[in-house]
């Protein structure tokens, strides 16, 4: 015997047509057939398989419409209607949208789960994934975003040549001290118009803005203790844990909140958003415990540093320019006090 159920009335929108007739449907899942009717003279409007239709999503107080593959449809009068073998998840959402107190502790949980992740999961995951990257994908990182910055942003140095070859042997014998592999490492001179700043790429290019350079022309040893807290980026391969994470995240996002697409696009333009990537607060802590470490490994007071980041502060007063605030080198660095008073004494 066939599992016929009883006629379900509702309005049957005609395919490629305004026209709304009232129907009725006649649903026999043995057979898998669908055939809706007119409700006055039963004549037949349609007939398909119900496995190939498509209903709405559930949503509370709106009925479920029954999509034929030609773009016909049939909603039922009743809002309360739900199709046989409809999808579980609509269910679940329809049942916490009715239950919104159940709802709010869905979401609330789904916050959690973000804040966990993004928190906690993704950046000691990043930690993970960067340190196995090959040199190769690094060093490739380095040159895209150096050129990116060179089109965008950065003009040729104009230090004097005197100038930048004390900085260049003072950056030298840094790595010397330090044991580091000079093959691995390259200081670069940029001009540009945003104010001192220093910057560390994943290919171990430590880039120095001509502003950076003048304003500890008088000190330049102190220049040398923020080259070691970018250097301390590139050892802590920082560039790469901020890619990672960044992706890795929006990525999240887009599974959750159902944009993949825009997911992909991000993760073919990881290169380009290099730019605008800011290491995060505790990666800015790392780097500044390794140059604190490191001034005191080469014989050198940690108050290097501090003094260093004194002078870039005053280089920065309140400024209502957007574009300044954006690239301020201290912008996206803790607190400057705070960073002092973590200083080894």
């Amino acid at each position: 015997m066939s599992a016929i159920s009883e006629p379900i009335v509702g309005t049957f929108q005609h395919a490629a047509s305004s026209r709304i007739d009232t129907a009725k449907l006649c649903l026999d899942l043995d057979s898998d057939q669908i055939i809706v009717s007119d409700h006055l003279s039963d004549g037949v409007l349609q007939r398909q398989s119900y496995s190939s239709c498509s209903m709405s999503s559930r949503l509370p107080g709106v009925p479920m419409a029954l999509s034929f593959g030609d773009g016909a449809s049939f909603t039922p009068a009743d809002p309360d209607f739900s199709w046989p073998n409809s999808s579980k998840s609509s269910s679940f959402i329809y049942w916490l949208e009715r239950k919104w107190l159940y709802g709010l502790l869905a979401i609330g949980l789904m916050i959690g789960f973000l804040t966990g992740m993004v928190k906690v999961a993704i950046p000691f995951a990043a930690v993970q994934v960067a340190s196995v990257v090959p040199m190769t994908i690094s060093q490739e990182m380095g040159q895209q975003s150096l050129s990116l910055l060179d089109q965008l942003y950065f003009e040729e140095s104009e230090l004097e040549s005197d100038t930048m070859a004390q900085v260049q042997g003072n950056w030298d014998v840094l790595l010397k001290r330090l044991e580091l592999p000079q093959e691995h490492y390259q200081l670069q001179f940029r001009s540009w118009h945003l104010g001192p700043n220093a910057m560390a790429l994943a290919d171990g290019t430590v880039v120095v803005t001509d502003s950076i350079v003048e304003l500890m022309q008088d000190d330049l040893h102190l220049l040398d203790a923020i080259l070691l807290h970018e250097i301390g980026h590139v050892e802590h391969r920082h560039s790469l844990q901020a890619v990672i994470r960044t992706t890795v995240t929006t990525v999240l996002y887009a599974i959750i909140f159902g944009d993949i697409e825009g997911a992909g696009e991000v993760v073919l333009g990881a290169g380009v958003g290099l730019v605008d990537l800011s290491f995060s607060r505790e990666m800015e802590r790392e780097a500044d415990q390794f140059a604190y470490q490191h001034l005191l490994e080469i014989d050198r007071s940690s108050k290097d540093f501090a003094m260093a980041l004194r002078k870039l502060k005053s280089a920065y007063p309140v400024t209502d320019s957007d574009d300044k605030k954006d690239w301020n080198y201290l912008q996206s660095h803790p607190d400057i006090d705070q960073r002092i008073e973590a200083r080894p004494h």
